[in-house]
């Protein structure tokens, strides 16, 4: 449970679940499953209808194709490691050793029995980031000073450039649940570090829990405010924490990232709060705390600022006074996108759909719907594809075949639903059948 800040003076990776049938549905495979992930290893599960033997092959693929459709297979020249177990189960268990850190494994599974054999369709995963204690580029300096309390505070960080590399390499997912810049979790380890900083002075200096909270809070105040479109090619352009450090600070949603990162590391229950054109933290408070607040799941969150110093928590610019704002819980989430493309022939039309997530949480049971605009939210000839699962950082392309109406002026209606809603919708031109 997380902490509520009162006033005293005191992540296993589930993959896709496949039913594969051979002849007459004598043998079925189902549940296909990793756990235990770590740097070098992996365990795989499934399970058969009938007792039969285990068999995984692996073969290990770039990481840079975790972003793509492209599957590699062992006859494209990489190589294929088979791990057979001859024992005769319903509940397969295969442990994969040997593995390298941050590396993505394609995987499928098999399993025989009087004869038959069944094999599950190709499965990823990846295995766990190990942050170098050195790189070619070596560490980038920074270096902090800001007023709490009376006394001036300095510290010194080295952030390892591959790490910010990584980040500013990261696509900039289209949303305005920031959360997903939290919960990403390869800078996890730098921000675990930054807290114990953070606890140490506190200690040192015999803070209470509100102080220690409020070092954070000045902290973050203190880095310089600045607008995307002056310090990125971009005019809105949401910065990971490990980017506003780097980069010296931020503007709102850079900031309030930090600190809700920071916050949420101290184990406190932190939400993002997104009044008109703004972006805050809230944290949840109890006995002792007072100011601007607002009710969510039963609890009350007090109003911080991030983009100037001096404001205490609970405090809160005079332009946001009572404003309404939307609040989003710092969990991890999926984020969908997709592309397309088309090929006819006569009036068919084959249309291939690039999904990705760009979120740090599985998508489960998601679909892609498509059709040709009929007019008061009608749609001709509609196709929806089987549903799947997808796995933050990866993609997919699922094909879908549509009849397009005869002699209508239309456009076609492709969405990627996930839990009822289309999460991303795109249409093409108008055109002429």
């Amino acid at each position: 449970m997380k902490r509520c800040l009162i006033l005293i003076l005191l992540a296993s990776l589930m993959l896709p679940s496949l039913l594969t049938s051979c002849a007459y549905n004598s043998l079925t495979i189902s549940g296909v499953s990793v756990s235990d992930i770590n740097q070098t290893s992996a365990v795989v599960t499934w399970q058969t209808g009938k007792p039969s033997d285990s068999q995984i092959e692996y073969w290990l693929t770039s990481i840079l194709t975790k972003a793509s459709s492209v599957e590699l297979k062992p006859d494209q020249g990489e190589c294929s490691f088979v791990i057979p177990d001859s024992s005769i189960v319903t509940n397969h268990t295969i442990t994969l050793t040997g593995l390298e850190p941050n590396t993505t494994y394609h995987f499928r599974v098999s399993s025989s029995y009087e004869g038959l054999t069944v094999t599950s369709a190709d499965y990823i995963f990846t295995t766990l980031y190990v942050m170098p204690t050195t790189s070619p580029n070596g560490y980038i300096p920074r270096s902090f000073t800001w007023d709490y309390a009376g006394s001036e505070w300095t510290w010194d960080m080295q952030v390892p450039e591959e790490l910010y590399d990584y980040y500013r390499e990261k696509p900039r997912p289209p949303t305005e649940d920031y959360s997903v810049y939290i919960t990403d979790p390869l800078d996890d380890y730098f921000i675990a570090d930054l807290v114990q900083r953070i606890e140490g002075t506190a200690w040192q200096n015999s803070f209470n829990e509100y102080e220690t909270v409020s070092v954070a809070v000045s902290f973050v105040q203190s880095l310089p405010y600045a607008y995307d479109k002056v310090t990125t090619p971009y005019d809105d352009y949401p910065r990971y924490p490990i980017e506003t450090l780097v980069d010296n600070g931020g503007d709102c949603e850079d900031t309030s990232i930090l600190l809700a990162a920071i916050l949420n590391a101290m184990d406190y229950d932190i939400v993002l709060l997104n009044p008109p054109k703004h972006v805050a933290v809230g944290i949840l408070g109890g006995e002792g705390i007072y100011g601007v607040r607002y009710e969510h799941n039963g609890g009350k969150y007090f109003y911080i600022e991030t983009t100037k110093e001096g404001w205490e928590i609970g405090e809160i610019p005079d332009k946001y006074k009572g404003e309404s704002a939307y609040i989003y819980d710092i969990v991890p989430i999926p984020i969908l996108t997709h592309n397309w493309t088309t090929t006819t022939h006569r009036w068919h039309v084959t249309l291939k759909v690039m999904v990705k997530n760009l979120g740090t949480a599985r998508a489960d049971d998601v679909y892609v719907f498509a059709g040709f605009d009929a007019g008061n939210e009608m749609v001709w000839n509609p196709e929806k594809s089987s549903l799947f699962n997808l796995e933050p950082g990866y993609s997919t392309t699922i094909t879908l075949t549509l009849d397009a109406p005869v002699r209508e002026y239309t456009r076609l209606i492709v969405q990627i639903v996930d839990d009822g809603y289309a999460v991303d919708k795109s249409y093409s031109d108008w055109f002429d059948t």
